[in-house]
């Protein structure tokens, strides 16, 4: 995380909730990762952001997870992937770490992760990433199902399949046509225990 987010944001993951700027530089991350950015919710949401820094960093020191999360989940071009992903940031790669708090998390559902879950994994009931509400049943339901998974640890620590489904395992057009995708299944961390990988060996 620290090679592919912070030093790409050139900001320090140890040292960034304590400063304004490097926290918009990180809420500006984020909320570029949108499927389909629109530059009014990153404008409004770097807005909010910056009008409630002051109170969303006591939350965070407080460790006032119920109520961080309404300030994150509740901003303009936020949904469950980004808010979950800056909550996830906080509490797993930040001097702010805490496995307590991680337990309370979800996993960011993107294109990367649902499609690992299906294809790879064969789990059913997952729902689709985009246009899902941390409120809706069948994302609380999905998030309740992988604790069967994770043997005792947070569901959100399945974030790791992003970086699996965007380096090893790119999705393949079935139909061949402008294909781009491709797999590494000889290199990837997961041949072992994945489903799907003999067809492409």
């Amino acid at each position: 995380m620290d090679f592919f987010v912070f030093r790409n944001m050139k900001i320090n993951k140890d040292t960034f909730l304590e400063n304004k700027k490097d926290f918009l530089s990180f809420s500006r991350f984020c909320l570029n990762t949108a499927q389909r950015t629109k530059e009014e919710n990153i404008t409004k949401g770097l807005q909010y952001f910056e009008k409630n820094y002051a109170e969303i960093k006591k939350r965070i020191d407080k460790k006032d997870i119920d109520t961080l999360k309404d300030f994150v989940y509740n901003t303009k071009g936020v949904g469950q992937k980004i808010g979950s992903m800056m909550l996830e940031f906080i509490y797993l790669y930040s001097n702010k770490k805490d496995e307590k708090i991680a337990g309370e998390l979800y996993v960011p559902l993107d294109t990367h992760i649902t499609r690992l879950f299906k294809e790879c994994f064969h789990v059913e009931n997952v729902p689709g990433a985009s246009q899902l509400n941390i409120a809706d049943k069948k994302f609380q339901d999905f998030q309740a199902s992988l604790r069967k998974y994770t043997n005792g640890k947070p569901v959100v620590y399945f974030d790791y399949l992003w970086f699996i489904g965007k380096v090893f395992c790119n999705k393949v057009n079935p139909h061949g046509e402008k294909n781009r995708g491709y797999k590494l299944c000889n290199l990837c961390w997961l041949k072992t225990s994945c489903g799907s990988h003999d067809k492409w060996l």
